[in-house]
């Protein structure tokens, strides 16, 4: 009996140095910056997903302290309620605004969107919201608080091609 598996990978890399996310993106949407006091769509173009181009390019989108970014599935964007339009992920990322743990922030958004659907989710949903006053990196001189939540070491990413940088859309 032959089986017959089709479908996609998808991943997407981030990395933060220097005040600048470097970021290799197969397959998912553009990420979302939460600045000063509200949340803006970068210009990172969505791609597609691994092996289906010859290239992947390293995106550089700077970034500023207290800057919050946020990284989702299509299943956030493509949500629809219960009528089946498509709801405006401007309404979903409002809740996150008046949030200010990171988690809390991605779990207003879930609860949200559950809310808008009716817990009826036509497709996987996930989402990570990382807040760079929060995050020391190893190696990065530039100030940082006192007492960070977290330390991240990350690898260099892998020799790719550097896009100029993107740029936050106000």
């Amino acid at each position: 009996m032959a089986v017959h598996v089709e479908g996609v990978v998808t991943v997407l890399i981030a990395e933060l140095a220097d005040n600048e996310m470097r970021i290799v993106n197969c397959g998912h949407p553009s990420p979302f910056v939460f600045r000063s006091t509200r949340w803006h769509r970068t210009d990172i173009p969505p791609s597609t997903p691994i092996g289906m181009h010859d290239t992947d390019v390293v995106h550089r989108l700077p970034l500023l302290y207290g800057d919050r970014v946020l990284f989702h599935t299509d299943g956030l964007i493509e949500a629809r309620d219960p009528s089946g339009a498509f709801i405006p992920v401007e309404w979903l990322l409002g809740p996150a605004a008046r949030e200010r743990e990171p988690h809390r922030a991605a779990d207003a958004v879930v609860a949200y969107l559950a809310r808008l659907t009716r817990d009826e989710f036509t497709d996987d949903v996930a989402l990570l919201v990382l807040d760079i006053g929060a995050v020391r990196v190893i190696g990065d001189t530039s100030p940082q608080p006192e007492s960070p939540s977290c330390t991240l070491r990350l690898p260099d990413l892998l020799d790719r091609e550097v896009s100029e940088p993107a740029r936050v859309r106000t």
